[in-house]
């Protein structure tokens, strides 16, 4: 059951960075200033609360069903990826989410130096629009053209969380798996509890085949010593 749920928290977490992160750019190129600060600082916390969740489904000190996944590691790589690397379309001065606040520590958590972000919106707005979003809020998920820290994020997570997307197959099976495991659980309960009332029989005729012999065997006992030939001294 607890993959199954860390399954679908993950599922969740990316699905809301990828919706914070197009909410960011088109905020960021309508100008909604208030918006958009509120959405970075959500946009850490979605990242972080999924990282969270990718580190327990990956490891191997508690057992994660994702452990030696070469694939989902893939996918933690790309995602550092999109954090610490160059936008897809750089400014002059802003170029990555660190040049606005935004940095990864060694553990892979992402934190945010408000002042900083401040800073660089109020010198070089025009380039986190660009860094962020590419200068436009419609671009396809399918577009193969540079679509910014937001739209290439966004790309990364819908092929991974769409309707044949690897999470969402992984999900399904971790669904199908549970399911399967009740089934088989239920099942062995009920082999067992058929077990059990067997040995419960064989133990029932077992015993009252022991007192039949102790009756027999104290009758006997009881007639041979009435018999004239029986030596009581």
């Amino acid at each position: 059951m607890i993959p199954m749920v860390r399954s679908a928290r993950l599922f969740i977490d990316l699905n809301q960075i990828s919706l914070l992160m197009v909410a960011i750019a088109a905020d960021q190129i309508r100008q909604n200033n208030q918006f958009a600060k509120a959405n970075i600082v959500d946009f850490v916390t979605s990242y972080n609360e999924a990282k969270t969740e990718m580190s327990a489904l990956t490891s191997s000190e508690v057992d994660g069903p994702l452990a030696g996944d070469s694939i989902f590691r893939s996918l933690e790589r790309n995602l550092r990826s999109a954090m610490v690397d160059t936008s897809s379309t750089p400014g002059t001065t802003i170029r990555t989410l660190s040049d606005m606040g935004i940095s990864i520590n060694r553990y892979g958590v992402l934190e945010l130096d408000e002042q900083e972000r401040d800073q660089a919106r109020t010198n070089n707005y025009s380039e986190i629009v660009k860094v962020f979003s590419a200068d436009t809020d419609d671009q396809s998920t399918t577009s193969t053209n540079p679509a910014g820290i937001a739209g290439d994020i966004e790309k990364l997570i819908t092929e991974v969380t769409g309707s044949q997307g690897y999470l969402t197959t992984q999900k399904t099976s971790l669904e199908e798996n549970n399911t399967k495991y009740d089934e088989e659980l239920s099942e062995l309960e009920e082999r067992m509890a058929k077990v059990e009332e067997r040995y419960n029989k064989q133990f029932l005729a077992m015993q009252k085949v022991i007192d039949e012999m102790n009756n027999t065997r104290e009758s006997l006992i009881s007639s041979l010593e009435y018999l004239p030939f029986t030596n009581k001294d």
